[in-house]
């Protein structure tokens, strides 16, 4: 930190140095503030693939929605829920990457590898009489990043990506959670140092962070609403409700009993106030089993979501921290060369401005001088 506050220091003071030099007209310079922008064709994929991935999230809820509402089942409902906060979030994480190619790759490949598991599995293990919706919409999303991928690429690219991400999607060894950049360098046959890994302009930088933050910001906000509607949809689950319910309808009969024999008989009113000890017993018993299951479902929830997001922030950080050292190490690197440039064309600009005035006088001085030998000369004849 301390480091970069002394660098800082550095920059803003040949900043102003830089700017009492350029109020001279004569001299006239620019600084290359950060890496070359990005081309404008990676431009065009990062934008298009965060598009795709506010459709993929839209279709995604539409249709795990669809399930919850159809399905009468709580284990489908819990299951549609769950996909539903898992797709978007593996998608936000493809599609937010600093490479806009890989971005693209990623996101092609989990979208072709979920295609191939909807179609794969059978109902049982999917969402039961509306699995149909989720493999709709699984494959729908699978040919739109295809499309995608065919407008933003080359012809060339776009058939070299389409049979990386068919060799690498499988069930059985997923690439979502891999980093398959060295894979992608190796199967076009590129070179480790030649593809590039620009993170562009500060501008762009910047821009690309922001970009960031709002979709994650987006996607955090929609799984802590997704939790609490899995929290609530197991409070409501037809199994703890019957239990409860069982319970208070046994604890009510106590009642009822026991206000009939009450004033009569001592010792069933004892039986009943026994058995009615052991019945709120277990009955509070239950409700606690059912509050503490679905509370630690929170906190593990809550835990990972934390750790995600302490992940994400970390890693964006570290990005942002880099790319400004970076600048700051580019142009302090320059500042020798610029400094001697400056010195090179101001000796130049002192050696022409009194080097001409003195070489004009020079050579009138030698044209006025033969021009009197001359006339001496003539003189001298007759």
């Amino acid at each position: 930190m301390i480091g970069y506050i002394v660098k800082m220091k550095k920059f803003f003071a040949l900043a102003v140095c830089m700017a009492a030099i350029q109020s001279c007209s004569l001299l006239k310079f620019s600084v290359d503030m950060g890496d070359e922008p990005i081309p404008a064709t990676d431009v065009n994929t990062r934008v298009m693939v965060r598009a795709f991935y506010r459709d993929f999230s839209a279709g995604i809820i539409n249709a795990a929605d669809s399930i919850v509402s159809l399905s009468p089942d709580l284990d489908t409902k819990i299951r549609a829920m769950r996909w539903k906060m898992d797709a978007t979030s593996i998608c936000a994480g493809t599609a937010y990457g600093s490479l806009p190619e890989m971005s693209l790759i990623n996101t092609w490949l989990f979208c072709n590898t979920m295609d191939m598991y909807m179609s794969s599995a059978p109902d049982s293990l999917l969402f039961g009489a509306q699995s149909h919706l989720a493999r709709e919409v699984s494959a729908n999303m699978n040919l739109k990043i295809d499309s995608l991928a065919a407008k933003v690429l080359p012809g060339q690219r776009y058939r070299l990506m389409k049979d990386f991400v068919a060799e690498n999607s499988s069930l059985k060894d997923p690439a979502v959670q891999k980093d398959m950049l060295l894979k992608w360098i190796a199967f076009t046959g590129q070179s480790d140092t030649s593809y590039v890994k620009s993170q562009g302009s500060i501008s762009q930088t910047i821009a690309d962070m922001s970009d960031k933050m709002s979709g994650y910001s987006s996607q955090w906000a929609n799984e802590i609403s997704w939790t609490k509607d899995m929290f609530t949809a197991r409070l409501d689950g037809s199994t703890a409700g019957d239990e409860l319910k069982s319970r208070m309808d046994s604890l009510y009969a106590d009642f009822h009993r026991m206000s009939l024999v009450l004033e009569n008989s001592p010792e069933i009113m004892a039986s009943i106030t026994d058995d009615m000890n052991a019945q709120l017993t277990e009955l509070i018993n239950t409700i606690n089993r059912s509050l503490d299951n679905a509370f630690s479902n929170i906190d593990t929830q809550r835990a990972a979501l934390e750790v995600f997001i302490d992940t994400q922030r970390v890693r964006l950080m570290k990005e942002a921290d880099a790319s400004v050292a970076a600048a700051i190490d580019r142009t302090m690197d320059g500042v020798p060369a610029l400094v001697g440039s400056i010195l090179l064309y101001l000796a130049l600009f002192i050696a022409v401005l009194f080097s001409i005035p003195f070489a004009l006088g020079f050579m009138l001085g030698r044209a006025r001088e033969k021009k009197r030998s001359a006339g001496k000369d003539t003189a001298d004849k007759h």
